[in-house]
């Protein structure tokens, strides 16, 4: 079976609409907190399947306190065997790691001058953001700004370099 748009649009809005029954009746089923129950699932019985091997490419994570990089994540294999390295701004490993935390760093970026340029001009205005980078070619693509990565819960090995990072935030 598969759907056209009209009808992917059609059943996406009546799951939704659906889900509502279990929400306060003045609530918008669109705009639901997201502690309501809601079923904003679709199922199809085609299997999403690719005909190419598709890498995603390095995600740098340029945690910035103040406008000032404080380390960068290079999250690596994204999707497959995602790892993560914590890396400063001269490329040198942070000491530090993650819980998927890669066994070798990555190659340093051609055009890592540029990534923390563009990270600080966007990070100057907040006293914390991650920047999230990508390197493609020769380009530099802003991903998205983060103002509360994992929702704090990250955990770093050794646990205190939680304390040391959050002390940076003033």
């Amino acid at each position: 079976m598969s759907l056209r748009d009209d009808e992917v649009g059609e059943t996406i809005h009546n799951t939704m609409d659906s889900s509502s029954a279990n929400a306060d009746s003045s609530v918008d089923c669109h705009a639901l907190p997201c502690d309501k129950a809601r079923n904003d699932s679709l199922d199809s019985t085609q299997p999403l399947e690719s005909t190419f091997a598709y890498k995603a490419p390095t995600d740098y994570k340029c945690h910035t306190f103040s406008g000032k990089i404080s380390h960068i994540t290079a999250i690596l294999d994204k999707f497959i065997n995602q790892t993560e390295i914590a890396m400063d701004t001269n490329w040198r490993k942070m000491p530090f790691d993650f819980e998927k935390k890669a066994s070798v760093p990555p190659a340093k970026p051609h055009n890592l001058t540029l990534i923390i340029n563009i990270a600080q001009a966007l990070a100057s205005p907040f006293s914390y953001v991650r920047v999230d980078l990508y390197l493609i070619d020769s380009s530099v693509i802003v991903g998205e700004l983060t103002f509360t990565p994992t929702g704090g819960t990250e955990k770093f090995t050794p646990n205190e370099w939680d304390k040391k990072l959050g002390d940076l935030w003033r």
